[in-house]
């Protein structure tokens, strides 16, 4: 699979985890209670190590740095765009972490600023993937030698292996499809 695929490929995995995010922020929404804080726990997880440590990791290191040897600034559009989503993605999932501790020491406002910043995190990824996959990886599709692709992928890999872990993707698509279903059910 192709560098590029393999990022749209995750961004279909992020967008599960957006769905099921909305469900639950709509479940806190409508009763003023969350029963199941280890889903959220769950997502938070998946938020800072799949979509952060891994998938933007693999933009940030590997995708960015290719497209600006290849003549795309790192300056301007889209990239500095990106960059700049990335960090504003990483403060909502702190936010999101913060309002879960202040939930357990028995602060309930703290929900209505998960819902909150859970809200914004989604709002921000379904537009920044939305830009990504219109965007951004078609550039990358047409700059990119097949020189390029490979080297890519042998270090995606092993930011998988390395980084991330052995088995994480597969934890995490599991965990996804357990809280789809008990949330989304599609």
């Amino acid at each position: 699979m192709k560098p590029i695929e393999e990022l749209q490929t995750e961004h279909r995995a992020i967008e599960s985890s957006l769905k099921i995010l909305s469900a639950i922020c709509d479940r806190i929404e409508r009763e003023n209670l969350l029963t199941n804080p280890e889903h959220i726990d769950g997502l938070i997880d998946f938020f800072r190590v799949f979509v952060d440590q891994c998938h933007h990791r693999k933009e940030e290191t590997q995708l960015f740095p290719a497209l600006e040897s290849r003549g795309m600034p790192g300056e301007e559009n889209p990239i500095k765009i990106m960059l700049t989503e990335h960090e504003a993605g990483r403060a909502f999932v702190r936010d999101m972490a913060v309002s879960m501790s202040q939930f357990r020491e028995g602060n309930i406002e703290a929900l209505m600023r998960l819902v909150h910043n859970g809200r914004s995190y989604i709002n921000l990824l379904v537009n920044h993937i939305r830009k990504e996959d219109a965007v951004l990886f078609p550039l990358a599709d047409d700059r990119l030698t097949e020189e390029e692709n490979a080297r890519m992928a042998a270090e995606f890999d092993r930011i998988e292996k390395e980084e991330v872990g052995e088995g994480r993707h597969e934890e995490f698509h599991a965990m996804l499809d357990r809280l789809g279903e008990f949330y989304v059910r599609v």
